[in-house]
């Protein structure tokens, strides 16, 4: 399973929820996360959580990560009116 999450690697975006998700899930999901890296802490907690995960990372456009995905995930904590989730369901099905 593809899975793809869009947003930045920060506390608030809930991204170490869905990194202990994936792990949960095993060796069959791929995990595609397109957006900025975060202060360092975030970082050093992003290295640590992911370890194991098949994973991909990216910066800039995410059209191609939506498009490649069979699952696109929001776990945010907060956001008041994300654009991820917009684009996500503009970008067309998932394949």
């Amino acid at each position: 399973m593809r899975i793809c999450y869009v947003g930045s690697l920060d506390l608030r975006k809930g991204f170490v929820y869905l990194l202990r998700a994936a792990k949960m899930l095993g060796a069959n999901v791929d995990l595609e996360i397109v957006g900025a890296t975060g202060d360092s802490s975030c970082r050093k907690l992003f290295q640590r959580e992911s370890a194991g995960l098949n994973l991909r990372c990216a910066t800039g456009d995410p059209i191609p990560a939506y498009q490649r995905a069979d699952l696109f995930v929001f776990p945010t904590l907060e956001d008041g009116s994300p654009f991820a989730v917009a684009e996500a369901m503009a970008s067309g099905p998932c394949r």
